[in-house]
């Protein structure tokens, strides 16, 4: 059975992919004459990381956590129904 539980912790490890397009880039480190393609490629992947990071904060700290307990409170109301 697929839980939100499950899926939120899933989410919390997301930092993965950001992790190795950082070290691909050097941390988003550009050499001296590096050309205006890649200065723009850089910094709209960090602008993206910025974003990436505040929509994952906004689902782990308000969304998950309200699912999680509506899943919980419906969960008990189908296994008490079940047995009444």
């Amino acid at each position: 059975m697929i839980s939100l539980e499950n899926l939120a912790n899933d989410h919390e490890n997301a930092d993965d992919e950001m992790k190795k397009i950082r070290r691909i880039t050097g941390n988003y480190t550009l050499g001296i004459g590096s050309d205006l393609q890649l200065k723009t490629i850089y910094r709209e992947l960090e602008q993206y990381e910025k974003e990436l990071v505040f929509h994952a904060n906004v689902e782990n700290d308000l969304l998950f956590p309200k699912a999680i307990e509506l899943e919980k409170k419906v969960n008990g109301q189908i296994n008490f129904n079940k047995w009444s």
